[in-house]
């Protein structure tokens, strides 16, 4: 909901203090900012992103600039306030205190914010940013892998310990594990069909509930669901009958989806982009074949074997007429009517898309009767691949990956993130995009990738995004492994997570740049976020 403004006295605040904060390395500095200073010539301010609009309740932001050595002086200016925030310091980072920051949301939302960072010898950078009058809803949960570990065989009983899923709730100041892969207790399986553990946790959704997650397992790709709520941490889902287990355990899957309009006894679906061609033979290789949009009914009665689902009891085809294409990366509709989808020529490679002409669709679920297959208007150009879809919380719009037709989809530096109203269709690029106009990278160039929207859109106008992107100075790391699949070779880029505001305005919709999420870690590379109502251990 929009928050109004709490009053002050005489309209004028003191959440900024009268006194300057001066950093314990930087007493003593003060008298070398005594002169006036000049814009221009200053360092170049990576945190906050100019314009960028941050939720009410969000993590205090951040100021963190690069090109500067020695002491700096930080002023914060801002509407209504009586003082300016002047801070000292040697470090090339500092947070506003979060006493400050509560009750400067509070005087002020809507507002504008400018932070200014100055040199010793006077040159000084600018930056603004807003405070959205609106707070942000749910919880995220990340993948986190070590990046020097990337290309480790998944057969080396070690490479459990290599990734996680970790998540936090909105305004908290550190992570928290969420699931790792020994503590999953659903089997998973071979190739032969023989029941194995799990090996990995990559791309991820939330169950409507928010207490599990589901994922694809490493080769032979099937899924797995397990607990992320305390209590039920790893935990198999309760209500997966004993079929239910032999459709997830289906080889040859991808991405998967759910909806809170089909997550009930008697109706409990998963859908899935599957590869596995023949039910019969599910241990043929059939990954990099077409695939299809399959529903697994997750409480369906067990098959005389596990190995050997039945059409139309444990899974069935979705139905999708007008679109002889494969179907890769699914994500249904919050109203549970709809299903989008990656309409593509290049088949599956290992449950990811492979190289090939792809464009986005919708498919009506129709109770798993499907129907007639639409491309989406805006985001079905040939001159482009688009791909990996999630729809807004009120199905209004649809963020996705582009990139040049011709070029890969996985792991690619040229993917941009856009968005696609579905009454519209024209497709809108996101400022977020975009690094700091100083920094040393642009987009393309960047890898920004896996948009996914917080679960509530906040006062009816304001979405909020959470995606990945490998724009942040952090050097890559050599992995220890040889892995010919690597975009950069031997090294592995380390992304990170960022948020973004899309605003409805009477003209269209209205993009920011993006917000660095400081409290994640940076030893490892964070993606595939999920951005939902989970049931998460509280961060200490």
């Amino acid at each position: 909901t929009g928050i109004g403004a709490l009053p002050c006295a005489n309209d004028m605040c003191e959440d900024f203090p009268a006194a300057p904060i001066v950093d314990t390395d930087a007493e003593g500095t003060e008298a070398m900012f005594k002169d006036a200073g000049k814009d221009g010539g200053g360092p170049c301010i990576m945190e906050p992103e100019d314009g960028s609009l941050f939720p009410r309740n969000w993590l205090r932001p951040r100021v963190r600039w690069t090109g500067a050595t020695g002491p700096v002086q930080l002023r914060f200016s801002a509407p209504k306030q009586k003082n300016e925030l002047v801070v000292y310091t040697k470090n090339s980072q500092w947070a506003m205190p979060k006493t400050v920051w509560q009750n400067l949301t509070g005087h002020i939302p809507g507002e504008f914010v400018t932070v200014s960072v100055r040199l010793a010898n006077g040159g000084t950078s600018k930056a603004r940013f807003q405070i959205s009058t609106v707070d942000a809803a749910g919880s995220m949960v990340f993948w986190a892998a070590k990046p020097a570990e990337v290309g480790k065989k998944p057969e080396d009983v070690t490479a459990v310990n290599d990734s996680e899923l970790r998540g936090f709730a909105v305004g908290d100041e550190a992570t928290v594990t969420a699931l790792k892969i020994p503590d999953i207790k659903q089997p998973s399986r071979e190739q032969s069909g023989n029941p194995r553990t799990v090996r990995c946790i990559g791309c991820h959704v939330a169950t409507p509930d928010g207490q599990y997650v589901a994922f694809t397992d490493h080769w032979p790709w099937n899924s797995v669901i397990a607990g992320v709520k305390p209590g039920v941490t790893g935990n198999q889902l309760p209500e997966m009958s004993a079929g239910g287990l032999s459709a997830v355990n289906r080889s040859w899957g991808g991405m998967m989806t759910f909806s809170g309009k089909h997550w009930a006894a008697g109706d409990r679906i998963m859908v899935v982009s599957s590869s596995l061609q023949d039910p019969m033979v599910p241990w043929s290789t059939d990954n990099q074949k077409k695939a299809e949009l399959v529903w697994y009914n997750l409480e369906a009665p067990a098959p005389m074997d596990p190995k050997f689902t039945v059409r139309d009891v444990q899974f069935g085809v979705i139905p999708r007429m007008g679109d002889n294409n494969g179907a890769g990366s699914p994500d249904w509709s919050r109203d549970g009517t709809r299903i989008a989808y990656a309409s593509t020529n290049g088949g599956n490679l290992d449950g990811r898309l492979e190289k090939g002409a792809t464009d986005l669709y919708t498919v009506p679920y129709n109770d798993r009767k499907g129907g007639m297959a639409m491309p989406v208007a805006g985001a079905s150009d040939p001159k482009f691949e688009e791909y990996y879809p999630a729809w807004s919380p009120d199905d209004q719009l649809i963020a996705y990956n582009r990139v040049p037709a011709g070029e890969k989809m996985y792991a690619n530096p040229n993917a941009e993130l856009f968005v696609v109203s579905t009454k519209f269709g024209e497709p809108l690029r996101l400022a977020a995009n975009d690094p700091p106009a100083c920094a040393n990278k642009k987009s393309p160039g960047v890898n920004n990738h896996w948009a996914r929207w917080s679960p509530a859109v906040a006062s009816g106008a304001v979405y909020w995004i959470v995606f990945s992107s490998n724009r942040a100075d952090i050097a890559p790391v050599p992995s220890k492994y040889t892995n010919p699949a690597m975009p950069s070779g031997s090294l592995v880029q380390v992304s990170q997570l960022y948020i973004t505001a899309v605003v409805r305005t009477e003209d269209g919709y209205k993009t920011y740049p993006a917000i660095y999420l400081w409290n994640q870690p940076t030893d490892t590379l964070n993606t595939t976020p999920a951005w939902e109502a989970f049931q998460l251990p509280p961060v200490l």
